[in-house]
């Protein structure tokens, strides 16, 4: 069965899911749409699509606008009847009205190769550190903890019960808005330190965490997780390619193992809990 999918929005993260479409053996790309006619057609030119004024009827969108578009664009889809994968976060301030069984969310760090090479399980400390240099024209519309820290925050929530935010550090402000931020966390059975920065010189992704199995370090840069210094064996599909398997999948009849869109919600919502104890 070959999935017909419209890709909408056709920035830098748009044309990743292009590409992972296009050569997905079970998907076909059918359409590129944006508000910039020159950047769909351009996309759409590359892969062999469309580049209609309007996302046509398909069996999944992949919505991949500025985060404050994420309801105007997603949810006439899902009342068409699509399936749609909308990139993370949630629109901050309505998360609620994407709450529906054929939405999903794309945090695709669930599908990193070390977070699957590590099978976390009964998660008890975790410490992460997710930086980047000052962004260009990506994610503006959004603070530093919606862009980078809401990774973590949605992998802590995959693994740990009753996430509570404790207390918060603002290293770095940037236009008013933090953008150099540590989160400390408390949950079920565990702590966790979370940081997260948009002013960093160099750009690093990375976890150490205990688990029941033990100590686990991810680099989720490079895709390589260890266990008490022994490299593990990382499945070979990317984390885009390996999320849209699962989406896949998921409009065959499974169940999907990534975040539907109530825990995209439950991610916005400790997100707004870390930038609450942020701005105090």
């Amino acid at each position: 069965m070959t999935l017909s999918v419209a890709v909408v929005g056709c920035g830098r993260m748009g044309a990743h899911h292009a590409r992972t479409v296009a050569q997905h053996p079970r998907t076909e790309l059918v359409a590129c749409v944006d508000v910039l006619p020159e950047r769909s057609h351009a996309l759409a030119v590359i892969h062999g699509a469309r580049a209609p004024e309007r996302c046509p009827a398909v069996d999944l969108a992949i919505v991949a606008t500025p985060t404050s578009t994420h309801r105007a664009v997603a949810t006439p889809l899902v009342r068409a009847g699509a399936w749609v994968l909308v990139e993370k976060p949630l629109g901050l301030d309505h998360a609620d009205a994407l709450v529906h069984p054929r939405a999903l969310v794309g945090h695709c760090e669930r599908f990193n190769p070390a977070v699957r090479a590590a099978k976390v399980r009964g998660v008890r400390q975790l410490r992460s550190r997710r930086l980047s240099p000052p962004p260009d024209d990506r994610a503006l519309d959004v603070d530093v903890i919606a862009d980078l820290m809401v990774h973590d925050l949605d992998l802590l929530l995959s693994w740990a019960d009753d996430v509570t935010v404790e207390a918060v550090e603002v290293r770095a402000w940037r236009q008013r808005h933090p953008e150099w931020v540590v989160a400390h966390l408390a949950f079920s059975g565990g702590t966790a330190v979370l940081e997260a920065s948009r002013v960093a010189r160099v750009r690093e992704r990375g976890m150490v965490l205990n688990d029941d199995g033990g100590e686990a370090r991810l680099d989720l840069l490079r895709g390589h997780a260890e266990r008490s210094g022994r490299r593990l064996s990382s499945p070979p599909e990317d984390a885009l390619t390996a999320q849209l398997s699962a989406v896949v999948d998921t409009l065959c009849g499974q169940d999907y193992c990534g975040a539907t869109s109530a825990a995209g919600r439950r991610a916005v919502e400790l997100a707004d809990a870390v930038r609450r104890g942020a701005l105090r």
